[in-house]
């Protein structure tokens, strides 16, 4: 459609940003989620022909296969990332473990019961496979807050704080329980929690699954959200 006509829809549906105005645009034809499985652009020189109208599922993939939104169970969603130098997964694990590409996440209880860690290979080596080199940071997050915050709960892990119960400093963060699985053997694999500074306040053991895969349990003993993995390469 034309930039004036486009804007005039957007204006009319009350649209706040660009996600919004794709489904405006086509009357509703390319929801806003549309831009979850794949790129997406606005043309307005009223040249390109009408679209078709768009179905997404429960369980929505990119173009890409990099970037999973997963509401398949309605309770328990979750969104994962899995590149060759980044593994997310955030969400309501569920007892689950999820595979990234070879990358193990299996997150134990949380206090509302989800959690987001985030793994990034700092020189985009990966994680280990292949016997090859890996510095990664790896950050686990749950439920954070002012220190004295008042919550008041709405089940199905919904909480609120009004604006007088909002606590002070310092702010409080859960350590959260997960099981990290490298593709790399144990003996080459080591891990220390780091301090807010990213300094290095501890050695974190590292374990060998019955396969000899290099495992890492951390959790609120290590009285933090981040931790430092080096991979050492293969032997020749």
């Amino acid at each position: 459609m034309s930039l004036d006509g486009y804007m005039d829809r957007l204006v009319a549906s009350k649209g706040k940003n660009f996600a919004q105005g794709i489904g405006a645009a086509t009357g509703g034809k390319v929801p806003a989620a549309t831009g979850l499985s794949r790129s997406i652009a606005m043309d307005v020189d009223a040249k390109s022909p009408d679209v078709e109208k768009i179905e997404l599922p429960r369980r929505i993939v990119s173009d890409t296969k990099e970037l999973v939104w997963d509401n398949t169970d309605k309770d328990a969603g979750v969104w994962t990332v899995d590149t060759p130098n980044t593994k997310v997964f955030s969400g309501f694990p569920k007892g689950r473990e999820f595979d990234l590409g070879g990358v193990g996440i299996a997150v134990g209880e949380t206090k509302l019961g989800w959690a987001t860690v985030s793994l990034v290979s700092h020189d985009a080596t990966g994680f280990g496979g292949d016997g090859r080199a890996a510095k990664i940071l790896l950050a686990a997050t749950g439920l954070s807050h002012n220190s004295g915050a008042k919550f008041s709960s709405h089940g199905m892990s919904q909480i609120s704080c009004r604006g007088e119960d909002w606590g002070k400093a310092p702010v409080v963060n859960e350590g959260v329980p997960a099981r990290i699985t490298l593709p790399a053997k144990a003996g080459r694999v080591k891990c220390r929690a780091l301090d807010e500074r990213g300094a290095p306040k501890g050695e974190v053991p590292v374990a060998a699954d019955a396969e000899g895969r290099a495992t890492i349990e951390i959790g609120p003993r290590y009285a933090t959200v981040w931790y430092e993995i080096i991979i050492e390469p293969a032997s020749a």
